[in-house]
């Protein structure tokens, strides 16, 4: 690095894995709206009280928390299966008031059918492909006599694949909202042929009752016996599939290591935009109404135009919930990414505009000497969207003027890899050394006479 130039990249720990094609935040219905007042506060029934008031996400599709209880209103959020929450109503148009807890406490509708709770004990659910391990989430469907509650299960292959739904009935002593520290031990793992759609039967030469999708990459499932040709295996994610099949497996392909993400939240891996690191105490604000508030630092992706004071972002702490609204731009710092090698390279064109303006100062009779020290950030696609003197000691308003134009609106090559980054540089100014005027010869003495 140049002995005239300091660089600091303030940067974010993670080297960000970004996938392609699930972005979620942009799928939470419409963007919030700025201003105005917070929407009356509604009159509901209170929570009814054969149910538990301490509950937690159920597996499903999709968002799962909105900003209100009526159709018109929008999905705000994603929380993750098995996230608690607090039970604030009894349903209205089939969705829940609740609190969520956690390190962004937020509030806001879910509906009914994704609320449910941990099953404390293993068991097959008769009549169904369905295996509830310890900690699998069942959703609570209605109350039953004798203590039981009547739920409601789909095993989960992927993400968002699911079999099902299947229902049965559980007693309220195998369901609690906190999970287990007693889980099931699984065997060696297995995956299912590419391309192919498995069927699952109930016992060996039995009754099929499902079929396995064929998903790319393969299933993985766990092996828990073999016999005559057939395999037991326990597919999913949870609550899960148990059965037969006679199909061939292949060992479980140990995929490369990716980058460190650093605890970078699994929503932000997914989502592209601008990356930002979010203050604590940050509220997060939804058509004038706070429905989130960071109780530690977090991170956010901007979803709109990112210019004014307050910015449209989809914002997380960690992997159990994100949350899209408004925050303050304040609030907000660049969390991107470049490396140093690809900074050099990209601040070189600029570098080269500001010596030039300076050069151009000095011919016209201007003599400006000193050091610039300037705060930058460059945005992912290469433009310097901000260029502000931080300290000019020896400088003057000329020279400060003539770095800030050469900086501010350029676009830079190569571009970071993730945007923003905020950079400190320090330029300094020297005018060349003058060479000594070489002194005239002596006229030499006349002869004498």
């Amino acid at each position: 690095m140049r002995a005239a130039t300091r660089l600091v990249l303030i940067v974010a720990l993670a080297a960000l894995a970004l996938t392609s094609g699930c972005r979620r935040g942009r799928q939470l219905s419409e963007p919030p709206r700025l201003g105005g007042t917070a929407p009356p506060m509604r009159d509901h029934e209170e929570p009814r009280p054969d149910w538990p008031r301490a509950m937690v996400v159920a597996p499903g599709e999709g968002p799962v928390l909105y900003l209100g209880p009526t159709p018109q209103e929008p999905a705000i959020g994603y929380l993750e299966p098995g996230v608690r929450v607090r039970v604030e109503s009894a349903p209205v148009n089939g969705r829940v008031e609740v609190l969520v807890a956690g390190a962004m406490p937020a509030t806001g509708w879910v509906p009914a059918s994704r609320l449910g709770a941990h099953v404390t004990e293993a068991r097959v659910v008769e009549g169904t492909p369905a295996y509830l391990a310890v900690n699998d989430v069942v959703s609570l469907h209605r109350p039953e006599a004798e203590d039981h509650f009547a739920v409601v299960l789909r095993p989960r292959l992927r993400d968002d694949v699911f079999l099902g739904p299947f229902q049965t009935t559980l007693p309220r002593a195998a369901l609690s909202e906190r999970p287990s520290p007693l889980a099931d031990a699984v065997a060696g793992c297995r995956r299912l042929a590419h391309g192919d759609a498995v069927a699952l039967y109930d016992a060996v030469g039995g009754t099929q009752t499902a079929t396995l999708p064929a998903l790319d990459p393969p299933l993985e499932v766990e092996v828990l016996s073999q016999r005559e040709g057939w395999t037991e295996i326990l597919a999913g994610q949870g609550p899960h599939v148990r059965g037969f099949v006679r199909a061939s497996l292949s060992p479980c392909v140990a995929e490369a290591p990716g980058p460190p993400t650093d605890a970078l939240p699994v929503w932000m891996r997914r989502e592209r935009g601008a990356l930002y690191r979010v203050a604590a105490g940050t509220r997060v604000t939804f058509n004038g109404r706070v429905v989130a508030r960071l109780r530690e630092p977090g991170w956010a992706r901007a979803l709109g135009n990112a210019g004014g004071p307050v910015i449209d972002v989809f914002v997380a702490v960690d992997d159990q919930a994100a949350i899209r609204g408004l925050v303050q731009r304040g609030t907000l710092s660049p969390a991107g990414r470049m490396t140093s090698e690809a900074l050099e390279g990209a601040l070189s064109a600029p570098r080269a505009a500001a010596q030039r303006c300076v050069a151009g100062l000095r011919a016209s009779g201007s003599a400006p000497d000193g050091v610039v020290e300037l705060s930058l950030v460059i945005e992912a696609s290469g433009e310097v969207s901000d260029a502000r003197v931080t300290a000019s000691p020896g400088g003057g308003e000329a020279l400060e003027a003539c770095v800030v134009e050469a900086y501010r609106g350029a676009t830079l090559s190569p571009t970071p890899e993730v945007g923003p980054v905020s950079v400190l540089e320090s330029l300094v100014f020297r005018a060349p050394p003058v060479a000594p005027t070489p002194a005239e010869p002596e006229a030499p003495a006349p002869a004498g006479d």
